[in-house]
């Protein structure tokens, strides 16, 4: 047999569920019950705990939709109010956040996220190279380069070669090279976004004889 006190607290626990959901269930109409109450947060924790998703419209607790699928939030000066939601802007990669709209319509209030949440770019092994490698004195060569994930790169060297605002793929001449350089390359992913570099060495070689 179970222990009285067991027993009661069993029987408590179930009365009192009953009486929250119970509670809800007759709870005012929509557009008079649009803010979270202390019960609503009760029962969604409840709900919550067995898997069901109290914030969708399909079963909510804590905010309501109308028959369009709309959820019924706050608006200002704490009136009820449909509020549509709306997608941000952008970033340099595509992301987007999601968020409502103001009251007339006009302003989103979800941002673009920053461009420092995109991908790091991609530089390939073989996706940076020089053509060819190894040059006479004051001969050139050439950069080509391939990234992914990327808005923008720029190469520049220990001999004083520099180039920025360049596509993510291309090719460049070195100009005239006097002395073995080391070319770098580096790529980012939106302003103030994630950066990644790799570097390709041409050598120069005073016996070097062009077929």
């Amino acid at each position: 047999m179970q222990p009285k006190s067991t027993f009661s607290k069993s029987v408590g626990a179930a009365l009192l569920s009953i009486m929250l959901i119970s509670s809800a269930l007759m709870a005012p109409p929509l557009q008079s019950r649009a803010e979270p109450t202390i019960l609503s947060i009760l029962i969604g924790g409840v709900l919550g705990s067995l898997g069901i998703d109290f914030f969708s419209c399909g079963f909510n607790i804590l905010f309501y939709c109308d028959e369009g699928g709309n959820v019924v939030g706050s608006s200002n000066g704490g009136s009820s109010g449909v509020q549509n939601p709306c997608t941000s802007p952008a970033n340099a990669c595509g992301q987007t956040n999601t968020g409502f709209l103001s009251s007339d319509g006009s302003v989103c209030s979800a941002s673009a996220p920053s461009n420092s949440s995109c991908p790091n770019p991609s530089i390939g092994t073989n996706d940076f190279y020089a053509q060819p490698n190894i040059i006479g004195p004051n001969m050139s060569s050439t950069l080509h380069w391939t990234a992914t994930n990327a808005t923008e790169c720029s190469i520049t060297s220990n001999n004083g070669f520099s180039q920025t605002g360049l596509p993510t793929s291309g090719s460049q001449s070195t100009g005239p090279i006097s002395a073995t350089a080391t070319f770098n390359l580096s790529c980012q992913n939106g302003d103030g976004g994630p950066q990644s570099s790799a570097s390709v060495k041409v050598i120069v070689d005073p016996h070097f004889m062009e077929i």
